[in-house]
């Protein structure tokens, strides 16, 4: 008896290997285009939330400046330096040949020894545009009780947890024009700038010696751009901006440019994010 096996033949078998591998490649470029779309995707949100997040930790701290006051130290198209604000107060009483300040606290923390402060003076009570803020620093603190003042009571009666301490200022101040009431607020010294960082750029925070990352990677041009307008909504740019033009400053736009490595090997994507920031008193 004759017997037969059925079977693949050899052409067969290349064609259906043929055919594997045309279906492995499609499935294997689907997946690589899928990692793209969702490294891209990634990228997209990234960057929105780390423009977002440095936008909001700028405004907190811009926002706070008085066109005025001469917070705006520093000012050019990519840098900014600024006093900021930390502890506030209400004068209550002065003691002039002490030295000394009697302060109601308002907010959290109150005055403490070394801080800088800024005290309002207002030199003609009738007069808007001689009032200043007067520099000193804080030399020693006392507790003390709510001073007898109609202001004392006052504020005894509108912020009951308001304490008051005795502040001694290690400067002489304009004791005559300075009044109940008068604000005190301490600040420090904060530089917002761009610089580089293991070969990346970033957006840098600049406290004292202390420098911190806070966005980044940014493009190397564009990254951080600080724009400045007067009331009238004319862009100052003779940078870096002098102490009047600074004075002036009603409005400041901030853009920030985050960056991050896209799905594609080699590309980046990069999102912008743009606010403007009112002065207190403009």
């Amino acid at each position: 008896m004759k017997t037969t096996r059925e079977g693949f033949t050899f052409i067969e078998l290349l064609m259906i290997l043929l055919l594997g591998m045309i279906l492995l490649g499609a499935v294997y470029d689907t997946m690589i285009k899928q990692e793209h779309a969702y490294g891209l995707m990634n990228a997209v949100a990234g960057t929105q939330h780390d423009a977002r997040l440095g936008i909001d930790l700028l405004t907190s701290e811009l926002r706070e400046l008085s066109s005025g006051g001469g917070d705006l130290l520093m000012a050019t198209g990519d840098s900014v330096r600024i006093r900021a604000l930390r502890k506030f107060g209400l004068v209550c009483t002065k003691n002039k040949p002490g030295n000394k300040l009697t302060v109601a606290r308002m907010g959290v923390g109150h005055l403490s020894v070394g801080d800088s402060i800024l005290v309002y003076v207002d030199q003609d009570s009738l007069k808007a545009a001689d009032d200043i803020w007067q520099r000193a620093y804080v030399s020693s603190v006392t507790s003390t009780t709510l001073c007898g003042t109609t202001l004392g009571i006052n504020l005894a009666l509108l912020f009951p947890t308001s304490d008051m301490v005795e502040v001694m200022v290690g400067n002489a101040l304009r004791y005559d024009s300075i009044f109940a009431g008068a604000p005190v607020r301490s600040f420090e010294t904060l530089t917002y700038r761009t610089g580089t960082i293991s070969g990346e750029t970033w957006v840098q925070r600049v406290q004292s010696d202390t420098i911190t990352p806070l966005i980044g990677p940014v493009p190397a041009t564009n990254g951080f751009k600080v724009s400045y307008y007067d009331t009238l909504g004319i862009a100052l740019t003779a940078f870096p901006l002098s102490a009047a033009d600074r004075e002036g400053v009603h409005r400041m736009r901030i853009e920030i440019r985050a960056r991050r490595r896209a799905g594609t090997p080699g590309t980046t994507y990069t999102d912008s994010l743009i606010t403007d920031i009112y002065l207190r008193g403009s």
